[in-house]
């Protein structure tokens, strides 16, 4: 209901998360939970994605996703997924569920199954979904299109699989907030891949689309481009 004041006292009388048994690791995340969720009523920030309610066509559903996004929020990624495979399943009682809906729960899905840390290959699977033309219009796509190319590189270490979905982001959505990152990200991975034209056409690309850049991306770009670069070597082919 956004009584953030009220909240931020039920959080302070309830006292920290107490550990179960043998069950340090889950201790550790409430921990996390709390304070994340002590923040965002201390900044009077709603826990959940404000766009995703608005889109949403009833109550009913306006309600569980306020719930699953508090429950990701507060780290419990194992309670915010059985809500979100509602949406997918068609919950009778969530209908009319529309693309955006079903691809805000795709997305969200993901991210869920991603904190979990076992299940990556079901994150992989939905975020990959998103690729589907219905849901190419939608606010969040590009977010979890970065989102997927971020969580391939960090469990491969090949930039080979994770470039395609940074480019996908800056080159169709070039005005989302994740297409800066995107390039970014993939400049450095061509560096990373010894591509020295591929290295130069990316940064020179970040610095002429970014040049009022002040993230301290374009720093470091201008700094790679100056002093990286030029060791590698020239390849006859490389990755466009």
């Amino acid at each position: 209901e956004e009584k953030y004041d009220v909240a931020s006292k039920m959080f302070e009388a309830g006292g920290p998360a107490r550990p179960v048994e043998g069950a340090i690791a889950n201790y550790d995340m409430q921990k996390i939970g709390l304070y994340i969720m002590k923040v965002c009523c201390r900044r009077k920030v709603p826990a959940w994605h404000v766009d995703a309610v608005r889109l949403a066509k009833t109550d009913r559903q306006k309600l569980a996703i306020k719930i699953a996004d508090t429950y990701l929020h507060a780290q419990r990624p194992e309670i915010s997924v059985d809500i979100y495979e509602r949406f997918l399943a068609g919950d009778p009682a969530l209908k009319p569920i529309t693309a955006a809906v079903k691809g805000y729960c795709l997305w969200r899905l993901a991210l869920s199954y991603s904190e979990q840390k076992t299940k990556l290959d079901v994150s992989i699977e939905y975020y990959k979904r998103l690729y589907a033309k219905k849901y190419a219009g939608l606010p969040w796509t590009p977010d979890a299109i970065m989102c997927l190319g971020v969580l391939i590189y960090n469990i491969t270490q090949d930039p080979h699989q994770s470039m395609d979905h940074y480019k996908y982001v800056f080159m169709k959505y070039p005005n989302h907030r994740e297409a800066e990152r995107a390039l970014y990200f993939y400049a450095l991975e061509a560096v990373e891949l010894k591509n020295k034209s591929l290295a130069e056409q990316s940064c020179k690309k970040f610095l002429r689309r970014y040049p009022q850049g002040d993230s301290g991306w374009r720093k470091h770009i201008e700094k790679v481009l100056h002093n990286e670069v030029p060791k590698l070597r020239a390849n006859k082919k490389g990755k466009k």
